[in-house]
């Protein structure tokens, strides 16, 4: 109870003042207060989680982003010199073949002279449904 003055009218007069509370109604703010944690500690573990796969996402793509500019800088690379010792070749239709007891992949690989007869280097040089390119060096970080 509280007592307040009325200053215009110089009076007094004792306000009482009660609130009502349900022991249900505190329970029920109690359960939804233990269910807000924990629907909270699963979003921060789902943040987590979600950082992670962004991490190997990032790590993976990286991956697929240096294979796709590989490939570009052979292409881009142009036709293998009629003398080299190395040669980068792939099926230009992306199936795997074999030409010349050489087992062609729809990627680059690196083919070597020494390792065919000179009939037969010929002939995968000159195959059609191949791309050879020039083995550019690689670069070294």
């Amino acid at each position: 109870m509280a007592k307040v003055k009325n200053e215009d009218e110089k009076t007094e007069q004792t306000v009482g003042a009660t609130a009502d509370v349900n022991p249900e109604d505190v329970k029920l703010q109690d359960f939804l207060e233990a269910e807000v944690e924990k629907l909270n500690a699963g979003l921060e573990a789902a943040h987590v989680r979600i950082a992670e796969l962004e991490a190997q996402l990032e790590q993976t793509a990286r991956g697929t982003v240096e294979a796709a500019e590989a490939q570009e800088r052979y292409q881009a690379g142009g036709e293998a010199a009629a003398d080299a010792e190395v040669v980068a070749v792939k099926s230009k239709h992306g199936h795997a073949f074999w030409r010349s007891g050489y087992h062609v992949q729809p990627y680059f690989t690196f083919v070597k002279r020494a390792d065919f007869e000179p009939e037969a280097w010929e002939r995968l040089m000159a195959e059609p449904m191949a791309v050879v390119c020039e083995a550019l060096p690689v670069e070294q970080d």
